[in-house]
């Protein structure tokens, strides 16, 4: 009767422990051990088939199938936690982990809460069975490292845990010459003139001339009317500068020079005759600016612009462009000269078969830096030995097969026998 009137115990004793995932970046092996310790800690009866059941739907991933390899009979959660260890704890010291945290930021969409539990969860499971000594010695390795970063080797290699031993791996170090605020003033200034733009002498361009290779202030063609600065002279005793007087070297009076000599400048008349009293009148032209003959080569289906320059011995392409062009590298060293206003040593040449306004045909590339050529490639007189013509007009190029001569042999007239027109020839 008492079995009959003894209600059931309908209590769930079945437990679900939190999923383990590997493959995920965020995962934390002693982490995931803590949290199972809090889970089984009033559960001692569990072990053998009860505990692989347990752990076997918490198993995710490549954990799974590891978990389906190394189970066996009786087993016990202590034993599982040194096999779990073993396999899936990284080992790394405690003053590598304070760094590391140190350094780390929150994840995209984490709010600080939740970084700060993830955090403590992480020290908790790392500092679970460390003394003080320990901890503090961690903490004060991980803020060297950020000083020293020498110091990284043995934080994440050696576990440094009592302050003797510290000590004497410290005392290994030199000690700095200069100071840490000297050495973080020097680093900062290198790092923001390595972020200053720096223009190379190929791509400076002289705006009083418009060539390439030089500035204004060096250019050797500027016109002799620009008056140069002249000396100044201060007065002793007095703080204002005078600037002192200029002579005309040509006529001897004071507040001209004599590129702005008067007596040289021409006298307007009306006689036919020319003015001699001028030595020279200069004035200024404008030039025109001409365009360059340019058209298409294409590969398969990959279209690149050219330049075809006819006092070119050879073909010229940039080193950028040549990595998008299939052909054959070749390896010899030639001097191009005639490229600015200096040589360039060329040492490395591209055979590839393009097609050139609807011709194909294969031409040998010399590869430049991408700061000698202004258009991407350009093609020279070599074009020309290929059987190919080219024609240039206002608005376009041409390009067009030379026409072959054949030789027609000469056929002389026969004349007719009369002879067979007659029937008994026949």
């Amino acid at each position: 009767m008492e079995t009959l009137t003894k209600t059931p115990n309908t209590e769930d004793k079945s437990i679900t422990l939190p999923k383990f995932h590997p493959e995920d970046a965020d995962t934390d092996a002693r982490a995931w051990l803590a949290t199972v310790d809090i889970c089984l800690s009033e559960r001692t009866d569990i072990q053998g088939s009860k505990l692989v059941l347990i752990l076997s739907k918490a198993m995710k991933g490549s954990a799974a199938s590891w978990f389906s390899q190394i189970a066996f009979p009786n087993m016990k959660w202590i034993e599982f936690k040194e096999i779990f260890l073993s396999r899936f704890d990284t080992l790394e010291t405690c003053a590598a982990t304070i760094l590391k945290m140190i350094s780390g930021k929150p994840q995209e969409g984490e709010c600080l809460a939740a970084y700060a539990s993830r955090l403590f969860t992480l020290l908790m499971s790392r500092w679970g069975n460390k003394d003080k000594e320990e901890m503090v010695v961690s903490l004060i390795l991980a803020h060297m490292g950020q000083i020293e970063p020498r110091l990284h080797r043995n934080i994440f290699s050696e576990e440094i845990i009592t302050r003797s031993k510290m000590q004497r791996e410290l005392m290994a170090f030199s000690y700095r010459k200069r100071s840490y605020q000297e050495i973080t003033k020097t680093v900062a200034s290198t790092t923001q003139d390595n972020k200053r733009p720096r223009l190379s002498s190929v791509s400076t361009k002289c705006y009083a001339c418009g060539k390439l290779g030089h500035r204004s202030y060096e250019c050797f063609s500027r016109s002799h009317d620009k008056q140069q600065p002249t000396p100044t002279s201060e007065r002793p005793g007095t703080s204002v500068t005078l600037r002192a007087p200029v002579t005309c070297y040509k006529c001897g009076v004071e507040g001209h020079v004599a590129s702005r000599c008067p007596k040289t400048w021409p006298v307007a008349s009306s006689s036919a005759q020319p003015a001699t009293s001028a030595s020279s009148v200069v004035k200024r032209v404008d030039v025109c600016n001409m365009e360059p003959v340019t058209g298409i080569i294409t590969q398969f289906g990959e279209k690149f612009s050219f330049c075809f320059d006819s006092g070119a011995d050879c073909s010229l392409i940039k080193e950028s462009v040549s990595r998008k062009l299939v052909g054959t590298l070749q390896r010899a060293i030639v001097t191009l000269t005639g490229v600015g206003k200096c040589s360039v040593t060329c040492d490395s040449q591209l055979l590839s078969e393009v097609t050139l306004c609807g011709h194909d045909v294969q031409i040998l590339f010399h590869i430049i830096p991408d700061d000698y050529l202004k258009n991407d490639i350009l093609i020279g007189r070599d074009l020309l030995a290929l059987g190919l013509s080219v024609h240039i007009s206002s608005d376009k190029l041409t390009i067009v097969e030379k026409a072959s001569l054949v030789n027609m042999c000469n056929i002389a007239p026969r004349a007719i026998d009369e002879a067979l027109i007659s029937s008994q020839t026949l």
